[in-house]
């Protein structure tokens, strides 16, 4: 997941936004999604000082517009003045990380990722392996990203390029588009929720940043140990992932209250801890803690309806604020496929909260005191300027 902030007062200055425009659908369309605008509402990024091009708080570039690139390299990937196999090329080298390669100038591309948990990973990995920041990990920056508040077409899915582009380019062999299409469909756990975005990028209105350090203090490790095993940081899918997503995969199948099983209830001390580490997800003008919230705790097995998660956030916010996220808008735009477990985890979370509240509020109603009918009569009457006639 490459893209960062870069500290070289030479960048070229901010170019205009390159949204993507695929050409008119033919079967089969490989771009439903994207037509539709069924992007993730929310999405995720990581970045460190040596990550290549530009990311801050407020802006995102591809290596392409802070490099010596030539202007000609800033066009849409689906522009068709250049042939196709050249720009299926361009999709594999940075879906392959090829380019943080000095000699590649080129990519217009940054990731995104709607799986916390492979986002967490990927930073472990990197600091460990790339960056050698153990002892700075303040400088490993996350960005979470409110997708409804930037233009369609700003986004687009992996996976719908890749089977957009796999028949063009010309490579093969598993580091090819087509071995990345077999890859990701394995259900091994290869599937990041990876989404692109493409050229420069204004994301200071939609998008609120913290660090790993700040992660780690407000309660990281506690919660999800198992990413404390710093013996699985140096393969980021390996281990780490794969063995989450597995245990994540049996908590979706069936109610585990309605079967008597309670041992995976969350505690209310994972709740705060959740609570706690959304929190770090706010600013003057944004406050994502009740979705990012809700993102820590389906990184564990959760049971649905867990009455301590559905309590916990009953005292700590109010209908209003709950109101005012629209959590349904929400749920329909997070992916729903097998792949990432701990994506649909979070979905479930936020329905079950989402009714929570809504029962919370109709039994408030029902237990408002209404007047008596006769009384409501009266107080009606009374209320009219009714003049008195002599007879």
């Amino acid at each position: 997941m490459s893209s960062a902030s870069t500290q070289n007062s030479l960048i070229p200055p901010l170019r205009d936004p390159l949204p993507f425009r695929p050409p008119p659908p033919t079967p089969p369309d490989h771009l439903r999604n994207f037509r539709n605008n069924d992007i993730p509402r929310w999405l995720f990024r990581v970045y460190t000082p040596n990550s290549c091009g530009e990311t801050t708080a407020t802006r995102v570039r591809p290596k392409s517009t802070t490099t010596s690139a030539p202007d000609s390299a800033y066009v849409d990937i689906f522009d068709s003045s250049r042939p196709e196999a050249l720009r299926a090329g361009h999709l594999r080298r940075h879906l392959q990380w090829e380019c943080d390669k000095p000699k590649v100038r080129d990519c217009n591309f940054v990731s995104w990722s709607c799986s916390l948990l492979w986002v967490l990973q990927y930073a472990l990995h990197r600091m460990e392996v790339y960056d050698g920041l153990q002892e700075t990990r303040e400088k490993v920056k996350f960005l979470l990203l409110d997708t409804s508040k930037l233009n369609p077409g700003t986004f687009i899915s992996d996976v719908d390029l890749i089977n957009f582009f796999a028949k063009h380019e010309q490579f093969s062999g598993m580091r090819s588009l087509q071995g990345l299409r077999n890859l990701r469909g394995q259900r091994k756990g290869y599937y990041f929720g990876e989404y692109l975005s493409q050229g420069d990028l204004q994301i200071g209105s939609a998008c609120v940043q913290t660090d790993l350090q700040e992660l780690i203090h407000c309660g990281l490790f506690e919660l999800l140990p198992e990413l404390n095993d710093q013996r699985q940081w140096r393969n980021v899918n390996k281990g780490g992932v794969f063995d989450l997503r597995e245990t994540l995969r049996l908590s979706l199948v069936g109610n585990d209250l309605d079967n008597g099983v309670f041992e995976n209830m969350a505690t209310r001390e994972d709740v705060l801890t959740a609570i706690e580490l959304g929190r770090l997800f706010r600013s003057d003008t944004l406050d994502f803690t009740v979705p990012a919230a809700a993102v820590f705790l389906g990184l564990r097995k959760r049971v649905k309806q867990d009455p301590t998660i559905l309590k916990v956030f009953a005292e700590k916010f109010s209908a209003a604020q709950i109101d005012g996220l629209q959590l349904g808008d929400i749920m329909i735009r997070i992916p729903g496929e097998p792949w990432i477990p701990e994506v649909l985890q979070f979905r479930m979370i936020l329905r079950d909260i989402q009714q929570h509240f809504e029962t919370l509020g109709e039994q408030r109603q029902q237990a408002e005191p209404r007047e008596d009918s006769a009384d409501v009569v009266i107080d009606m009457l009374s209320g009219l300027q009714i003049s008195s006639v002599s007879a």
